[in-house]
């Protein structure tokens, strides 16, 4: 998993969020949730 704003791999779990792992990148800060590719676009 990569930073979305800095590419950085040195993240960490930061809690959960609306149901999904939250994540905070140690180098830039910058919080964010892990986003699941493969269930996007699947509801009808």
């Amino acid at each position: 998993m990569q930073c979305p704003e800095c590419q950085s791999t040195h993240i960490r779990k930061n809690g959960i969020k609306r149901g999904k792992q939250n994540h905070i990148c140690v180098d830039c800060g910058r919080q964010f949730a892990e986003r699941d590719e493969t269930s996007r676009g699947l509801q009808r």
